[in-house]
């Protein structure tokens, strides 16, 4: 039971950096590629 809860865990934390990673990728990408588009 507590391996499982870990791998749970884990799992949501992998999940939610990949979601923060994303947020903080995408406006970023989107602001390079309105500004280099004059």
């Amino acid at each position: 039971m507590p391996s499982q809860n870990n791998t749970g865990r884990q799992f949501d934390r992998q999940h939610a950096v990949t979601v923060v990673a994303q947020a903080a990728i995408l406006p970023h990408r989107f602001v390079a590629y309105d500004g280099g588009y004059p």
